[in-house]
């Protein structure tokens, strides 16, 4: 077996998986802020995350429903979200979809919406607090009309104008089935935890799975949008202010294949009309085929909408049934403007207006380790500093993952990201970091390598969960920058003294992208973080022998030298990391041979010896 060409390959494929995996092309810096193991893919395509401050501690929660179980995370400050509760076993079926939030009986306690299929039906149950800031902990009510499909269902303060929570939807639960439905409706409070379908609207109409609430015209009445099962939008206006009943006023028949996601933007072109916003899935292949997304905006025009925005873009599919698109709109800048937000499956960008009806794309990004079938948006400024965040949920090959995007302004769109960051191990034996430990940082380009230190290295690349390059909290051996085949690339040599480093192998690294700049500003650098993998384990001892086979005694490094035994003819070769033979020694006879190494640079080799029918691989670390 040729090991070194193995492992070299394998690096090479590994590396190549990096480059593949989060595609991004930036007009603008963004920072993946966080990367969450739990995501939403339930298969109920308008469940999503959503946010609300339970506990009243000024911070809003984070809520994402996964297998069974509702997650809660919160924001710690520059530490990023952690998990401060969940609800768990709420029902035996792992398809847990939330709905909302929201205090929808008025008596000062909040309420949360869950549902989940049951013997082919739905149930619709709210949980509510027992206290203003406790976890939502009793179970309220229950639907008494089973539902046998969910077509869409919401929570709006908008429907009346009153500012009360109530939930609402598209499909009756007594006129729908699986395969059609009819009208929409909404729930009251009818007292004591009672609730119970209002009104009903639009019976004799057949809806499907996109609805939305506001006031497209500007008139101070409540404007409700639904799309027909042949994707035309159906636009409804309250009657009088107290919204006591709706009307068809207009409609849009522009069609597509199945429309999931509407939105009321709120004159998002800044034109002073506001505008229509419409997801919808242009076409679904079989097995393997592509599918495609399509995003159009109309807004009105005298009594004509016309199509504004028309953005459509295929992504290689991995199922045969598709509902994975969301929308959003924002301000993901902090410059008091709102972007539009579009995700398709594994598929994510920013959009923002650039005068009247024109539109220009500043961001997006790509991961082709999601599937197709579910993603979701939320975008919401949960740290508080004037910029929403992109909450980017769905599904991933290896489980549900969520990912948190924060556009950063402070930096500049030109830092280069990081490719990799590896733990490696010494030849000292040890349990953790040991002296001659180190970290080896690849960037995608050439950086202007900034001189770091122990003064600014845990500011400048930030660790996870608060911890240290720095051993004792003040001592670090060296950083040293390399350029290798045209990349920069950060060794960062470890020390222990009194006590060693808290950095650890699946540490997230933070950039500093402010500092570590690009010399040719590439349009595709950006400064993400990363997360340390490799190790930091024994691999073996100064001196010790790499016990060879019957032909091949062994390999020792020594003092500038390799040391190796062979009887007979051997050849001994040094690749370095990149799979490149940098020494190749071939002797005749029987005893030890050395083979000087002190002009190899500091870094990772292999040193292969081969006899006439054996070989051994040893790898070392060289760091002077």
């Amino acid at each position: 077996m040729n090991l070194i060409g193995d492992d070299f390959m394998k690096k090479v494929i590994l590396l190549v998986d990096i480059v593949l995996i989060g595609i991004l092309l930036s007009g603008i810096a963004f920072e993946q802020k966080q990367y969450i193991d739990k995501g939403t893919c339930t298969g109920v395509n308008f469940a999503g995350p959503f946010y609300c401050d339970y506990n009243r501690n000024m911070n809003d929660e984070l809520i994402i429903p996964g297998f069974q179980t509702i997650y809660f995370y919160e924001i710690q400050s520059d530490s990023g979200f952690s998990l401060i509760n969940q609800i768990d076993g709420i029902s035996g079926n792992p398809y847990l979809w939330t709905t909302g939030t929201g205090d929808f009986d008025s008596d000062g306690l909040k309420e949360i919406i869950l549902g989940y299929p049951e013997n082919d039906t739905q149930h619709l149950r709210i949980y509510e607090q027992s206290e203003s800031t406790s976890f939502f902990d009793n179970l309220v009510w229950q639907n008494d009309t089973l539902y046998t499909t969910i077509y869409n269902l919401g929570v709006t303060n908008k429907l009346k104008g009153d500012g009360v929570d109530r939930i609402l939807g598209a499909g009756i639960p007594w006129l729908s089935k699986p395969t059609k439905a009819y009208g929409w409706y909404y729930y009251t409070c009818v007292g004591d935890n009672q609730y119970e379908i209002l009104n009903t609207y639009a019976e004799s109409t057949s809806v499907g799975t996109a609805m939305d609430i506001g006031d497209i015209n500007g008139n101070g009445l409540t404007d409700v949008v639904i799309k027909s099962r042949v994707n035309y939008l159906y636009i409804y206006e309250s009657t009088d202010i107290m919204d006591t009943f709706f009307v068809k006023v207009d409609s849009i028949t522009e069609s597509g294949y199945a429309s999931e996601k509407l939105l009321i933007l709120p004159d998002i072109d800044r034109d002073g009309v506001n505008e229509i916003m419409k997801y919808q899935i242009d076409y679904i292949g079989f097995w393997l085929e592509p599918v495609s997304y399509g995003y159009l905006i109309y807004e009105k025009r005298g009594d004509i909408y016309d199509t504004i925005f028309n953005r459509h873009f295929e992504v290689g599919t991995n199922y045969n049934w598709i509902y994975g698109g969301d929308i959003a709109y924002c301000d993901i800048d902090g410059d008091g403007i709102n972007e539009i937000v579009i995700c398709g499956g594994r598929h994510l960008e920013v959009w923002e207006a650039i005068g009247d009806n024109q539109f220009k794309r500043i961001w997006e990004w790509t991961d082709p380790t999601y599937k197709t079938i579910e993603s979701h948006l939320l975008c919401y400024d949960f740290n508080k500093n004037g910029i929403d965040e992109i909450i980017f949920s769905g599904q991933g090959i290896s489980g549900c993952i969520t990912r948190i995007f924060e556009c950063d302004t402070t930096r500049d769109p030109s830092a280069p990201e990081i490719v990799k960051a590896e733990a490696s191990d010494g030849e000292i034996v040890g349990s953790g970091v040991d002296y001659d430990d180190y970290i080896r940082i690849e960037f995608s380009g050439l950086t202007t390598e900034p001189y770091i230190n122990k003064s600014n290295i845990d500011s400048m690349l930030r660790l996870s969960g608060g911890h240290s390059y720095l051993a004792n909290g003040k001592y670090l051996d060296t950083c040293r920058w390399e350029q290798e085949g045209g990349k920069s690339v950060l060794y960062i040599e470890l020390t222990e003294i009194l006590s060693p480093p808290t950095v650890s192998v699946g540490d997230t690294i933070y950039p500093d992208g402010v500092t570590i700049r690009s010399f040719e500003y590439p349009s595709l650098a950006i400064s993400k973080p990363v997360v340390i993998g490799g190790s930091f384990g024994p691999m073996g001892i100064e001196g010790e022998w790499e016990r060879g086979f019957e032909g091949n005694k062994g390999i020792k490094v020594e003092k500038g030298y390799i040391k190796w035994q062979s009887e007979g003819r051997g050849i001994l070769e040094v690749y370095d990391i990149k799979g490149s033979m940098v020494i190749r020694d071939e002797r005749e006879g029987k005893g030890e041979n050395k083979t000087e190494m002190n002009h190899l640079k500091n870094g990772i080799y292999f040193i292969r010896v081969k006899g006439k029918d054996s070989e051994i691989t040893k790898k070392i670390v060289k760091i002077r």
